[in-house]
């Protein structure tokens, strides 16, 4: 998918509907018992809405559940935050972030940089929920 109308329509759902996300997770194979996790998700009450989404990207995992979405891993993340950035006006900062925190997450698993990286991602992380908040 090239087609910057579409994805000029998909940043004004994000700015409305997205949900952008760095947190800690329990990971027992991890040095420090925790992972990080960075992901987008749209919530939507169409649920063949979220389909067609996932179909025209060809990624993103939908979940049919009472406040159906769609989740895209930090992978997808990679790839889509910078297609749908300049069109971002509500959540451009938070994608800014999630975008700097993919950065420290590959980084991270350099061993000597791990608490580096955690000290930024930890930092990401309250910068983020603070933009949750306004």
């Amino acid at each position: 998918m090239s087609d910057p109308y579409w994805y000029s329509y998909l940043a004004g759902l994000i700015d409305g509907e997205g949900c952008f996300l760095v947190h800690t997770h329990a990971n027992k194979k991890s040095k420090l018992g925790y992972s990080w996790q960075v992901s987008l998700t749209i919530t939507q009450a169409d649920y063949p809405f979220l389909q067609s989404i996932r179909e025209t990207l060809g990624y993103g995992q939908v979940v049919f559940s009472r406040a159906h979405f769609i989740n895209f891993s930090a992978n997808h993340c990679r790839e889509l935050i910078p297609k749908i950035l300049p069109f971002l006006k509500i959540k451009k900062d938070q994608a800014e972030l999630v975008l700097e925190a993919l950065t420290y997450t590959k980084m991270r698993h350099r061993k000597q940089r791990m608490e580096y990286c955690d000290r930024k991602l930890h930092e990401i992380d309250r910068k983020l929920k603070a933009l949750h908040t306004h």
